[in-house]
């Protein structure tokens, strides 16, 4: 158990590090993107807290899967949960612009790759 909470909160670092890093990578895209909607980005309600806490929720998925999955197995079925779905309903709902989704995809596969790399490393022969 403690390897498990360790793989999340290295894992929920990692995913933080990155999606602040997209965020602000691709601030003025969003912006841009938003702004042609008639809506204030980011959103003057946005929780960074909430933020945090759902990449720590998504390291501990990665660190679930990593226990039943290899490296890659892990990464996709995160990834695909995570952010490919999400993107699909965004994209069909005009929040999210084509041309930011092409970029951010690979982006967070990266993510979800690394954070996989992470939870395996920490959970050792725990990790499949």
């Amino acid at each position: 158990m403690r390897k498990y909470i360790l793989a999340v909160l290295v894992a929920g670092i990692w995913v933080n590090i990155s999606e602040f890093a997209r965020a602000y990578a691709f601030m003025d895209s969003w912006s841009t993107h938003y702004t042609a909607m008639n809506v204030a980005y980011p959103p003057a309600e946005m929780k960074m807290w909430v933020w945090i806490v759902w990449g720590f929720l998504a390291a501990g998925v990665v660190a679930w899967l990593a226990t039943k999955f290899d490296l890659l197995r892990t990464a996709g079925i995160a990834w695909i949960s995570i952010f490919l779905l999400t993107t699909i309903a965004m994209l069909n709902i005009a929040f999210v612009p084509m041309d930011l989704a092409l970029v951010e995809l690979p982006w967070t596969f990266v993510e979800m790759l690394i954070a996989a790399f992470i939870a395996r490393k920490i959970l050792g022969d725990a990790g499949q």
